[in-house]
């Protein structure tokens, strides 16, 4: 089974940067560690570009950063309560005139805020973004239209849940999950110019779905492969080979490090 895999990325892969993207970028250099994982196609986004980011939790400097960069507009999207708080408080922090910014990120300074990084407000803070360019919807991408269980973390303290009960904990709460394409229906869209995914173990039977039953391809994804890498095992195996064969299709991978893989629309 595994060789099946390893043969099926062989035939996606493009190129390979051995470097983080972002290093001689003066603006995405400063974007946490922690959110430097996707290859974010610049040259191809504009004021027109549409931009979905499934997976919110408390980091999302490289969106706002993104934001200033191409002036597109970014669709932010988690189920989980904690993402719509930290989502509001970036909001209300680019409201502010920049002599009232400096006292709020000292009132609202979080270790937790982008994995860790003690300038992530400031980063927020500084990235040109357009507020009105910034949207929320606080629900999950999956398979079906569900109200569904988000396992939560061993450690209260993190932010991310997951369906698939990654972390095997007893401790649930239900919230709401949409398809691809129910969510573009509601948002009247048409196409999606950059997708990213950063969800817990289920990107694998969202990206299935929309693959399978759905004309949405989006012309560039990045996706976190992490049910792979935390749930191992012969189903996994099966729905990870399922989804690589869908991707080989219409797709090839133009970045990979580790878990995180950048497909670009043939």
């Amino acid at each position: 089974m595994r060789g099946l895999l390893y043969a099926l990325k062989d035939k996606l892969i493009g190129v390979f940067p051995t470097k983080n993207p972002h290093a001689n970028d003066p603006l995405l250099s400063k974007v946490p560690a922690y959110e430097t994982w996707p290859h974010v196609p610049l040259q191809h986004l504009n004021e027109t570009s549409i931009v979905y980011n499934f997976g919110v939790g408390e980091s999302i400097a490289l969106e706002f950063v993104l934001s200033g960069l191409t002036a597109c507009s970014i669709y932010h999207f988690d189920p989980t309560p904690r993402s719509a708080q930290h989502f509001a408080l970036c909001q209300q922090l680019l409201e502010l005139k920049e002599p009232q910014r400096q006292d709020f990120i000292k009132q609202n300074a979080n270790r937790a805020f982008g994995g860790g990084d003690k300038n992530y407000l400031s980063i927020i803070s500084q990235s040109n973004a357009n507020i009105n360019n910034q949207h929320f919807m606080n629900v999950g991408l999956y398979n079906e239209d569900a109200t569904l269980d988000f396992f939560l973390p061993k450690n209260k303290e993190h932010v991310s849940l997951s369906i698939d009960n990654l972390q095997e904990t007893e401790e649930s709460i239900q919230l709401q999950v949409l398809t691809i394409d129910s969510i573009m229906s509601k948002l009247n869209h048409q196409v999606i110019d950059y997708l990213k995914l950063n969800i817990e173990g289920a990107e694998v039977v969202s990206i299935i779905h929309m693959l399978e039953n759905t004309a949405v391809r989006p012309k560039f994804m990045s996706i976190k492969m992490e049910l792979s890498r935390d749930k191992p095992g012969i189903a996994t195996d099966k729905l990870q080979l399922q989804l690589e064969t869908l991707l080989a299709k219409d797709y090839r991978i133009i970045f990979q490090n580790k878990d995180s893989y950048t497909y670009q629309l043939n």
